[in-house]
């Protein structure tokens, strides 16, 4: 079982990159991290997230690394995207519940 939840208090946390191809749960991680990086704040600490060099090579096309189950992921999960930012109205989410969503590193 994984603690989803940040328990540092006002420890300050750097992670060093590298959380893409990993295997076909990257959104998840992202996903997790950001949470963490929110809750972190409200605690008095903090949790910065570099760029790796997997990230670097995703932001310049190069998926060499990637799964196919992550490729299929994020295709789904950039529809949804598409979508939120078209239509507004249907959103159900907002920036705490589903900070993958919202972050502009991840929006094109």
């Amino acid at each position: 079982m994984f603690i989803t939840r940040w328990v540092g208090g006002k420890t300050v946390v750097v992670q060093v990159g590298d959380q893409l191809d990993r295997g076909d749960d990257e959104l998840a991680i992202i996903e997790l991290l950001e949470v963490l990086k929110l809750q972190a704040e409200k605690a008095g600490g903090g949790l910065h997230v570099l760029v790796g060099n997997h990230e670097t090579m995703n932001a310049q096309g190069n998926f060499m690394y990637a799964t196919d189950g992550a490729m299929e992921k994020y295709d789904r999960w950039n529809k949804v995207r598409i979508l939120s930012t078209q239509a507004p109205g249907l959103r159900a989410l907002d920036a705490e519940q589903a900070p993958y969503l919202f972050t502009p590193c991840l929006q094109s």
